[in-house]
């Protein structure tokens, strides 16, 4: 049952979640920043079928009576039995069970976003792709669950697989009265260039066991690169959180109909520096092996100065601060990748027919009202 504010009296509440009651009986809680929400105010009543003059318009937001906040917005009981389980799977080790997705994307899933006070414009997104393409976007995210304000890209990652041979099984064949040598030459030369192109042994890259003729394979991936920035917003150092997401498909127990949830996934704990006498049992307990609980289980992440030069040059990424108060510069040295290929640049730009650069016009950003 909802409850409002009586606004001669009241003028802020504030309650915990169940996951917030959860960190707080652990000692845990530590909040370090918070956000406002307006989705309970229709600011333009076109949408409610009237129309009204502006300060119509505001007496009617600030006397029209809004509710408390709202703070569970799954069922306890079901909430509780997930928890468990997970927690019987030894997920969540240091808090005891990860938050919900119904609180974290979907109770709460639009908030207030900050605008730059030398900006007139609404933020924006500018994402940069490079090596994999945009294949469709969508502007929200929409399933069982309702209506979220998730802007949604979907792009093509590619992967190749090759066949390899070892120096030893290579040399044998060679070898041998009757031997197959072009085709051994042409997997030698293969494996040349493609050390020659990512600077190391094929061997590194390898996706099986050796086989008993000395074959192996291994496989080339088009990486995901995106340059991601938020314009006509304040550029503070840490704009950005990242977080990642397995979809998975559920049954309804109330109607037996496959619905689609959220599942988030932690990312492992890297220690900066190690003791170099450190004991083997606490490099473990520093470095634990990924489980289908974490991301580094199912593909590597990169973000800033954790990408290798070699991918930066690659792409030619272009490097620019801010202001002052923005990240720092980003380091990387491509004097050693001097033969890289040419990215495949997929943003504002193409090619005309003719071979000449055309430059597609953006479209017209919002004005902040």
């Amino acid at each position: 049952m909802a409850e409002f504010f009586d606004q001669k009296e009241e003028v802020i509440n504030i309650e915990l979640t169940q996951y917030g009651k959860h960190l707080l009986s652990k000692g845990l809680f530590r909040p370090d920043g918070y956000a406002f929400f307006d989705d309970d105010i229709l600011y333009d009543t076109n949408y409610a079928g009237y129309t009204e003059s502006q300060n119509d318009a505001h007496n009617r937001i600030k006397t029209t009576p809004r509710p408390k906040p709202q703070y569970v917005f799954r069922g306890v009981e079901t909430e509780f039995k997930k928890a468990n389980k997970l927690i019987n799977l030894n997920y969540g080790k240091e808090t005891g069970a990860p938050q919900s997705a119904g609180d974290k994307s979907y109770g709460l899933a639009i908030p207030m976003g900050s605008a730059s006070p030398n900006s007139n414009r609404t933020s924006a997104w500018d994402v940069y792709f490079a090596k994999a393409p945009l294949s469709s976007s969508a502007a929200h995210y929409t399933g069982s669950h309702g209506f979220v304000s998730i802007p949604q890209l979907e792009m093509v990652h590619t992967l190749r697989t090759f066949v390899g041979i070892d120096q030893a099984a290579a040399t044998s064949e060679f070898l041998r009265p009757y031997h197959a040598v072009h085709e051994i030459f042409s997997i030698e030369s293969a494996m040349k260039e493609f050390s020659d192109k990512h600077g190391a042994a094929p061997e590194i890259f390898s996706v099986s066991e050796t086989f008993q003729d000395g074959t192996f394979l291994f496989e080339e991936q088009d990486y995901v690169f995106l340059s991601v920035k938020e314009e006509n917003a304040p550029n503070l150092k840490e704009n950005f959180d990242v977080e990642v997401f397995e979809i998975r498909e559920e049954i309804d127990g109330t109607t037996g109909a496959p619905k689609e949830t959220l599942r988030q996934l932690q990312f492992l704990h890297r220690p900066a520096e190690v003791d170099n006498f450190i004991k083997e049992s606490g490099l473990t307990a520093m470095y634990p092996a990924a489980t289908p609980n974490h991301v580094e289980y199912y593909f590597t992440l990169d973000m800033d100065g954790n990408i290798e030069d070699r991918i930066f040059c690659e792409v030619e990424f272009e490097n620019k601060r801010v202001d002052l108060f923005a990240d720092t510069d980003i380091e990387f040295d491509c004097i050693q990748y001097p033969y890289l290929e040419a990215p495949i640049v997929y943003s504002e730009k193409q090619i005309d027919q003719d071979g000449t650069l055309v430059t597609v016009p953006e479209g017209e950003e919002d004005p902040c009202e």
